[in-house]
This record gives C-alpha cells, sequence and structure tokens, in this order.
C-alpha cells in the first residue's frame, strides 16, 4: 500500500506544476515500486519523462479497498485526495459524509452532504443509502 500523506502532497503538487520529472518524485521518497503501482493502477500517468494525474475514479476504487480492509483512516485520507484531484468528485464526498457518520464527526457531515447534495445524478444514487 502507498503511504497516503506522500500521495495527497503528490497531488497538491500537481494541482500547481501539472508534471513531475521522474528525479523529482525520487527526491519525495517515492520508491521505483510505489511509482510503478501508482502507474499500474492508473493513479497517476507517465510518459516516459514526466509523472502527471491520473484517474480520480482509480485512486476512487484505492480508497474503497481500504475501506473494505476496515482502514477507515487511510480511506478517508484517500478520498480527501480525490477532492484535491477534482473538487466536484461526488463519490468522494459521499464517502467521507459516511466516514464522518461512523466518526460522529457532525461538524464535517454537513459540509461532505453540501458536496454530493449538489450533484442531481448522485444524489439519486445515494439516495439508496441513506
Amino acid at each position: 500500500m502507498i503511504n497516503i500523506n506522500k500521495l495527497k502532497c503528490l497531488f497538491n503538487d500537481l494541482k500547481k506544476e501539472k508534471f513531475i520529472s521522474v528525479d523529482n518524485m525520487l527526491l519525495r521518497d517515492f520508491t521505483n515500486n510505489e511509482l510503478n503501482f501508482l502507474v499500474k493502477n492508473g493513479i497517476l500517468e507517465f510518459d516516459g519523462a514526466f509523472y502527471s494525474q491520473g484517474s480520480v475514479k482509480k485512486l476512487y476504487e484505492y480508497g474503497l479497498k481500504y475501506l473494505n480492509n476496515a482502514k477507515f483512516k487511510d480511506a478517508k485520507d484517500c478520498f480527501e485526495t480525490c477532492l484535491l484531484m477534482d473538487s466536484n468528485f461526488s463519490p468522494a464526498y459521499f464517502m467521507l459524509f459516511l466516514i464522518s457518520l461512523k466518526n460522529k464527526s457532525y461538524k464535517k457531515i454537513f459540509h461532505y452532504y453540501e458536496g454530493f447534495y449538489q450533484d442531481p445524478d448522485f444524489m439519486f444514487q445515494a439516495r439508496m443509502f441513506i
């Protein structure tokens, strides 16, 4: 599994820089195995010289794996990182809403609810769960 804090920092930087060189990635303490894993799973893209942001859906699926293994903190970090990649990604808001309910973090619940409530297509799906 990938260190989620490193991943959060990486996507914060990718929002500003869009592309990061191989050498720069290694300076960030990512191992070749970690980078290969991220590319193989579609979380990062690699063109031979630079890394760029991959699919937010792939990172979301990675967060679901954490959730299925009851690693709620890691899942929460993944879903928060999804929102760094795409601040309108409703499924991540919904999962953060559910995790906040579980943790009784009531102040955060309303913020996350607003995130997916604004999306009528997703809200239709979410009604099955809430």
